[in-house]
C-alpha cells in the first residue's frame, strides 16, 4: 500500500494542508505570524518593505521577483518551537508505544501532522498560487514517512529541524542583544543643577534645556551642548575612535559617551528615545530583520531546486523504494540556508558598528564588492570644512599681529569656517580678541565694523571695490595667484586704507592620500572621480594631488545627481562618498552612499552607511569587510549544500535512508553555524572598547 499512497503525496499535501490551513489560522496568527504566511484580518501588509522604503526611500530596488520570496518563510518564535517540540516528542513517544499497541498509530499520525502544521500551510499557499518550493519538498518528506509507516523517523525529522531552529534563534537573539544592548545603558538617575543647587533626579524627569552635571567616571545621559567645564570623553561606541575627544564649552556630546576625566554641566538638548543613541539602536534593530541578497539569491536557488529534487526522489521511488524516495526529499537543503545567513549578516553589522561603521541595510554587504567607480564630494569629505593660515601679506606699517587682530575682532561673532580659522590662529598666536556687539555684516561680501574709533572692513576683493576701497598692486599680484591655486583670500582695510591679506588654504584631510592609495590598489575599483561645487582650479589641483584623473568642478546639488545618473547609465557601479549636506540627491541615485556627517546627523541622514567619527579612515576596512562577508558567504553555501548532493549520492549508491540524510544535514548545518561565527573572533581585537587605565 506504501507505493500508491506515495504516488498521490502532492495531492495528499494539497488536501492536508487546505484542512490545517482553515482548522490552524486562528492558532498561527496568535503565534505572531500574521504578517507573514497568513493574511490576517487586522494586518494584511508586510512592514519589512515599509522599513526598507523608510530608511532608503528607494523602491525600484524592492520590486525584484527574490524579495517576495520572503512572505513565504518566517521563523516561528521560540515559544512555538518550544511547543512543537514537546508535541514532536509526543508523537514519538505514541510512535514508539505503536510497536506493541498498534492503536496507537492514529494519535502519533494526528500529532506529527500537527507539529508540522507550519510547513503545510506555507506548501499549501505557494501550491495555491501555482509555485512550488522547499516547503513541498519537506511536505512530501514528512507524508511520505507517515505513508511508509516511518512515523518515529518522520518526528525525528522535526526534532531535529525545531533543535536546530531553536539553537539558531539563541544564537540570533545572542548576536542581536550584542549588536543593540551598548546603546539600551541609561543610567537610572541623574544629577541636575537648578538655581546653582545640584539635585538627583530619575532620568525620566529630563527635560529639554534642563542642566545636567557628569563628573569623571560617569555615563553621559543625554545629548546636549557643553555650557560648563571641560572634560576627555570615550566615544569609542558612539564614533569607534580609540582615542578619548577633549570637549569643552560650546561642543556638543552624546548619550552613552563616558567621561573619563573633567566635569562638564550638559545643557539638554535630547533625551530618551530621540538621543542620538537611540535612533541608532532604532536602525539596528531594523537593519538585522533585512535579509541580504545573498540570502535572497540562496532562497531563488532553493527553489529552482525543488523540481529536480522531486525527479530524483521519483526516479529513487522506483529504484530503492519508498525509504530511498524518502531520503532524497529529506537531503535537500531547504531551510538551512535561511537559518544561518540572517546569523552571519548580524555577525558582521556588528563588526561594523564596533568599528564606528553603522550599516543601515544587510544588503549593503553584498553591493559594496560591485563597486567599480567611487565618486568623492570634495568639500567636507575630501578636505577639511575648516581651511588652514597661509601667507600673510601686510601693508604699509602693519604687521602680522595687528592683521590678525583687526581681522579677528571683525569676524568675532561669526561661525563660517574662514572666521573659525582667522580665530583660531589668532588665539595660537596669544591675541586679545573683544567681541564687538555692532558690525555690518553683508552676505557673500564681508563685514564693517568700528575698532578704537577706526572703521574696518574685512572681506572679499568684491567688497572692497563696492566700498571703494583701492587696491595695491602686490594685494592685485597675490589675489590672482590665490585664484589660480584655488586658495581663498581674505582683505582687511582701515579707515579705506588695505592693511594686508590673509591666505586660506583648503586642508586636505590627513587620512585623504592613504585612503584613495588602498582605494585604488583594490583589484574591483576601476575608476575614481572628484565631485565639487568650487571652482575648477582648486578642484583640479587636488584631484591632481590625489592621483584622481576624472573630476567635475562649479556642480551643483542637482549636477551632481545628473552625473552620477549619467556614470550608472555608462554601465558603472558606483559608490558615492559625500559629507551628505549638500549630497543627497547624488547619494540616492547612487548604487551605494557612504557619509561622513557622522552621529550628529543619524536621524536624517540619506546615506546607507555612515562613518560615525567623520573621517575616511575606514572606508578600506569597510571594503575589507564586505570582501570577507562574500567570501564567507561561499563557504557557508558549499558546507549547506555539499551534504545535499553526497546525501543523494549515499541513497542511490549505498541505500543511505532518512537517518544518514538527516545527520548530513544536520552536520552541514552545525558546520556552517560555527563558520558564520568567526567573523566575531576574527574582528575580536577592533571590538574591544579601550578601557580607562585611570
Amino acid at each position: 500500500m506504501a507505493f500508491p499512497i506515495i504516488y498521490f503525496l502532492p495531492a495528499i499535501t494539497v488536501a492536508v494542508g487546505n484542512f490545517l490551513h482553515k482548522k490552524a489560522k486562528k492558532i498561527y496568527i496568535a503565534h505572531g505570524y500574521e504578517n507573514t504566511v497568513i493574511e490576517s484580518k487586522h494586518k494584511k501588509s508586510l512592514p519589512l518593505k515599509e522599513k526598507i522604503v523608510s530608511l532608503l526611500g528607494n523602491k525600484d530596488e524592492l520590486q525584484s521577483p527574490d524579495a517576495n520570496r520572503l512572505k513565504e518563510f518566517r521563523r516561528p518564535d521560540e515559544k512555538t518551537i518550544n511547543k512543537d517540540i514537546g508535541v514532536t516528542l509526543t508523537s514519538m513517544g505514541f510512535a514508539t508505544a505503536a510497536i506493541p499497541f498498534p492503536l496507537m498509530t492514529l494519535p502519533a499520525e494526528i500529532t506529527l501532522l500537527y507539529s508540522s502544521r507550519y510547513v503545510f500551510i506555507c506548501a499549501y499557499r505557494m501550491l495555491k498560487s501555482g509555485k512550488i518550493g522547499v516547503d513541498l519538498l519537506t511536505s512530501l518528506a514528512i507524508l511520505g514517512c507517515l505513508a511508509s509507516g516511518y512515523i518515529f523517523i518522520g518526528g525525528l525529522v522535526n526534532l531535529i529541524f525545531f533543535i536546530s531552529m531553536k539553537l539558531l534563534i539563541k544564537v540570533s537573539d545572542d548576536s542581536r542583544g550584542k549588536l543593540t544592548d551598548v546603546f539600551s545603558q541609561i543610567p537610572k538617575f541623574v544629577w541636575m543643577e537648578t538655581d546653582g543647587v545640584e539635585v538627583r533626579i530619575p532620568f525620566q524627569g529630563i527635560k529639554p534645556e534642563d542642566l545636567i552635571i557628569v563628573n569623571a567616571g560617569e555615563t553621559i545621559p543625554v545629548d546636549g551642548i557643553i555650557v560648563k567645564g571641560m572634560a576627555s570623553i570615550d566615544q569609542h561606541m558612539m564614533t569607534g575612535e580609540a582615542a578619548p575627544a577633549e570637549r569643552s564649552e560650546g561642543e556638543k556630546v552624546f548619550a552613552l559617551t563616558t567621561v573619563l576625566s573633567g566635569r562638564i554641566v550638559i545643557s539638554v538638548e535630547c533625551a530618551g528615545k530621540d538621543t542620538t543613541v537611540s535612533k541608532i539602536g532604532e536602525i539596528l534593530d531594523n537593519t538585522v530583520d533585512f535579509q541580504s541578497t545573498t540570502e535572497l539569491r540562496m532562497i531563488s536557488l532553493a527553489d529552482k531546486t525543488v523540481p529536480p529534487t522531486l525527479i530524483m526522489s521519483g526516479v529513487a521511488l522506483l529504484l530503492t523504494g519508498p525509504y530511498g524516495a524518502v531520503a532524497v526529499l529529506n537531503a535537500h537543503f531547504k531551510y538551512r540556508f535561511m537559518l544561518v545567513t540572517p546569523v552571519s549578516i548580524m555577525n558582521f553589522l556588528k563588526v561594523a558598528s564596533g568599528n564606528g561603521i553603522l550599516i543601515k541595510d544587510g544588503r549593503s554587504l553584498d553591493l559594496l564588492p560591485k563597486i567599480d567607480t567611487i565618486v568623492f564630494d570634495k568639500t567636507g569629505t575630501l578636505t577639511e570644512e575648516q581651511p588652514r593660515i597661509g601667507t600673510i601679506l601686510c601693508c604699509g606699517e602693519h604687521n602680522e599681529d595687528d592683521l590678525l587682530r583687526y581681522t579677528a575682532i571683525a569676524e568675532s561673532k561669526q561661525t563660517h569656517p574662514i572666521a573659525m580659522a582667522i580665530m583660531q590662529e589668532a588665539e595660537e598666536r596669544g591675541l586679545d580678541i573683544p567681541i564687538f556687539q555692532n558690525s555690518d555684516y553683508r552676505a557673500g561680501y564681508g563685514i564693517a565694523v568700528q575698532i578704537d574709533g577706526d572703521t574696518v572692513h574685512v572681506g572679499s576683493h568684491r567688497f572692497m571695490q563696492a566700498e571703494g576701497i583701492s587696491l595695491p598692486q602686490d594685494v592685485v599680484t597675490k589675489q590672482e595667484l590665490c585664484h589660480d591655486k584655488g586658495h581663498s583670500l581674505v582683505m582687511t582695510a582701515v579707515n579705506q586704507k588695505i592693511i594686508g591679506v590673509i591666505e586660506l588654504i583648503p586642508a586636505l584631510r590627513p587620512e585623504a592620500e592613504e585612503v584613495i592609495r588602498s582605494l585604488q590598489n583594490l583589484q574591483q575599483i576601476k575608476e575614481m572621480y572628484l565631485i565639487s561645487g568650487d571652482h575648477d582650479a582648486p578642484t583640479r589641483n587636488l584631484a591632481k594631488q590625489l592621483g584622481i584623473e576624472n573630476y567635475y568642478a562649479e556642480t551643483s546639488p542637482e549636477d551632481k545627481a545628473k552625473i552620477i545618473k549619467k556614470l550608472r547609465e555608462a554601465g558603472k557601479f558606483i559608490c558615492y562618498v559625500g559629507d551628505g549636506i549638500n549630497d543627497a540627491l547624488a547619494m540616492k541615485n547612487s548604487n551605494l552612499s557612504v557619509s561622513l556627517r557622522g552621529a550628529s546627523t543619524i536621524a536624517t541622514d540619506t546615506a546607507r552607511i555612515i562613518l560615525m567619527d567623520q573621517g575616511l579612515g575606514q572606508i578600506p576596512f569597510l571594503f575589507d569587510l564586505a570582501l570577507d562577508f562574500q567570501k564567507n558567504s561561499n563557504l557557508m553555501f558549499a558546507l549547506i549544500a555539499s551534504p545535499t548532493a553526497i546525501g543523494m549520492g549515499c541513497v542511490f549508491l549505498s541505500g543511505m535512508g532518512i537517518m544518514g540524510t538527516t545527520l548530513l544535514g544536520l552536520s552541514g548545518l552545525l558546520a556552517a553555524t560555527g563558520l558564520v561565527m568567526t567573523p566575531l573572533l576574527k574582528y575580536s581585537d577592533k571590538n574591544e572598547p579601550r578601557k580607562n587605565s585611570n
